[in-house]
């Protein structure tokens, strides 16, 4: 594939136990334990309605020259998986520093200087470590750090998720662009990085939602989206109210990019594919329901058991619209 020419994105689910056609598509798996079979990006996570998960992303060429990393390129994106290796025996916070300023070089080094989504996965993300901050907050204060290191303006802050699974290590990976997005917040929500120091001592560095857009589509990522209104929780241990809040949430985020940026969509049926974390296993019903009434049962959805960054959120929900011009 010539990364000159091919820059349409696309994004499908998968549930095959094998995929023999991965060569050009970056591809997320969903698995149940870390004795899966290898593959370069793998999420320890159960999906909670099929025994093989994995999200592709197709409309890319992978980077060959860059040997130690899960890396796909094409004329207006990169997709890259940040190397294990590099923060291996790292305490959290040294290795979320160490990751972002690797992809901050990736990202200069290939030309595409704008990040526009990432995701973080690791372990025990809600227990306290021997410095009394829990993992989360730790987190948090590495990524400060080399957001600071690299210059990183509130301006270009990207969508993020960060949920828990069962990784050994820390697992980095993002979407960077060679055009500036913009960004999304929500007005019913305290932007996250303004958020008090009851949450972490360094806040969370991401936008709510960010647009891009190139010659050929504009695709919105919406960042993991919990029941918080202002910087509070709402609903605790009500997974019920706790859906619909977001999915409120995020159908104010898509009202908000047509209203600022004249997005062609309407309601969350037209989303392209939606990411549920959903802590308790028997919560998925609930969830599932809702989700469905209303978004439809035809778009594309993932239920997966992950553990959130507060301990009385019970469900998070990201998301991904893809449009073409």
């Amino acid at each position: 594939m010539n990364i000159e020419t091919a820059s349409a994105l696309a994004v499908e689910l998968s549930h095959n136990a094998v995929d023999s056609n991965l060569a050009n598509r970056f591809s997320v798996q969903f698995a149940l334990s870390n004795s899966a079979a290898n593959t370069p990006l793998k999420i320890v996570m159960p999906d909670l309605t099929h025994a093989h998960s994995s999200e592709q992303w197709l409309g890319l060429a992978p980077n060959r020259d860059w040997s130690a990393w899960y890396l796909f390129q094409n004329r207006d994106y990169l997709f890259a998986r940040v190397p294990a290796a590099l923060t291996q025996s790292q305490p959290l916070d040294e290795a979320a520093e160490t990751s972002y300023l690797a992809l901050f070089d990736c990202m200069h080094q290939l030309g595409y200087p704008y990040l526009c989504r990432t995701w973080n996965y690791f372990s025990d993300i809600t227990h306290a470590g021997p410095r009394t901050h829990n993992r989360y907050q730790l987190f948090c204060s590495g990524r400060s750090r080399a957001y600071q290191s690299c210059a990183q303006s509130q301006a270009h802050y990207p969508a993020a998720t960060v949920v828990g699974s069962h990784n050994d290590d820390l697992c980095v990976y993002f979407i960077a662009s060679k055009r500036s997005g913009s960004a999304i917040e929500n007005s019913n929500q305290i932007s996250a990085y303004n958020y008090p120091k009851q949450y972490s001592q360094d806040a969370p560095l991401f936008a709510r939602a960010l647009l891009h857009q190139t010659s050929q589509q504009t695709i919105l990522f919406i960042s993991g989206t919990a029941s918080i209104r202002g910087h509070a929780s709402q609903y605790a241990n009500d997974v019920r109210q706790q859906t619909g809040v977001c999915l409120d949430n995020i159908q104010t985020l898509i009202d908000t990019a047509k209203h600022e940026h004249n997005l062609d969509v309407t309601s969350l049926s037209e989303l392209t594919l939606l990411k549920v974390y959903i802590k308790r296993r028997q919560d998925f019903t609930t969830v599932k329901t809702l989700v469905e009434a209303h978004c439809g049962s035809q778009l594309a959805v993932s239920y997966l058991q992950g553990h959130l960054c507060r301990d009385d959120l019970l469900v998070e929900i990201e998301a991904v619209c893809i449009k073409k011009h």
